[in-house]
């Protein structure tokens, strides 16, 4: 691992999320994102990653950490969720759900994932993607996030993914049609769809345009290059950072330029851990926690409006009394006079 960036980074990050947040991202927070993002996968590197049983390490050091976060996450919910006390004598209590500081353990296990993610985000670009490593005598993977069998996720298949030098150096005029028409369906989404408050509707708007660019770049992914442009141009093949058995057609789409790697990358190492972060800040928005929440409202504000017409009843009864009073207060006046 890059070693102490993994710490730096995630710091200034919790900084930016708990200023961002108004303090709803609280330290609690930022310290189990930040420790397992400095250790993270790592912490099971004593599991054999060269040879026989090596699958297990990369499984954990990879999207399987999402599984193995389930676990993780059991001792950190043990020490957030009790109090130490040294006086009159050493003993742990247990938290109350009431308390400021409980977090559930599913907010917990967002939490925990988030990091173990987030740490390969700065692997993949802290790592060269393979090494020579002279006990087993060949070059083995290094910087990369096995998705099974040889398939490897690392920075040489991210600028794989395009043709290099990029900018239209090629002349590969469909870029000029796929962007042209992309931009044409986006001022119509722009034009038609433009969101009207900041919550869902933009949420939703955000996706439907990353889904217009992106969709066609996964399709062009799965069809090989039909005319083998990278092996019959000696510069584009020099370039060329792929292992040299498949060619995606994305390039022909990107003007040379590796797009569908670094959106995808940036899907997976970025935007999820975000998106664990968001979740174990604010919680998950489905499930039994949401219901309760929702029923808790609802019961809160049934109780609120009948406390406002009970005051209002009150008010009314005050109101006649005094209106009463005063028509029994008027005879004895007469009788005085």
């Amino acid at each position: 691992m890059p070693g102490f960036a993994h710490i730096v980074v995630s710091l200034l990050f919790s900084a930016f999320l708990i200023k961002f947040s108004q303090n709803k991202f609280t330290y609690r927070h930022a310290i189990i994102f930040t420790v397992n993002s400095h250790f993270g996968p790592d912490a099971f590197g004593w599991l054999p990653w060269v040879g026989p049983g090596s699958e297990i390490y990369y499984f954990i050091h990879g999207y399987g950490w999402i599984v193995m976060a389930f676990l993780m996450a059991l001792p950190w919910f043990y020490v957030n969720n009790h109090s130490l006390h040294w006086k009159p004598k050493f003993h742990l209590t247990k938290k109350s759900k009431s308390d400021p500081n409980y977090l559930k353990y599913m907010n917990i296990y967002c939490l925990v994932a988030a990091g173990g993610i987030f740490h390969q985000f700065l692997d993949l670009i802290g790592h060269p993607p393979t090494i020579h490593y002279e006990e087993v005598g060949n070059i083995v993977d290094w910087g990369g996030v096995w998705f099974g069998n040889d398939n490897w996720f690392n920075l040489d298949w991210v600028l794989s993914t395009g043709a290099f030098p990029c900018g239209n150096t090629f002349g590969f005029t469909l870029s000029n049609v796929f962007t042209t028409v992309t931009a044409i369906i986006l001022v119509l989404v722009v034009f038609f769809r433009v969101p009207k408050e900041q919550g869902k509707d933009f949420t939703k708007f955000a996706v439907i345009l990353t889904l217009i660019y992106f969709l066609p770049l996964l399709i062009a992914y799965f069809i090989p290059d039909p005319h083998n442009f990278i092996e019959n141009n000696p510069i584009a093949y020099e370039n060329y950072t792929g292992e040299g058995s498949y060619y995606p057609s994305t390039f022909y789409l990107t003007g040379g330029e590796s797009d569908f790697g670094v959106i995808l990358y940036m899907l997976l190492f970025f935007f999820v851990p975000m998106l664990f972060l968001y979740w174990g800040t604010f919680g998950l928005p489905f499930g039994k926690d949401e219901k309760q929440e929702g029923t808790i409202k609802n019961e809160a504000k049934k109780d609120l409006n009948e406390g406002e017409k009970a005051d209002s009843n009150k008010r009314v009864e005050i109101t006649e009394n005094s209106l009463g009073n005063s028509e029994i207060e008027e005879p004895n006046i007469e009788n005085e006079e």
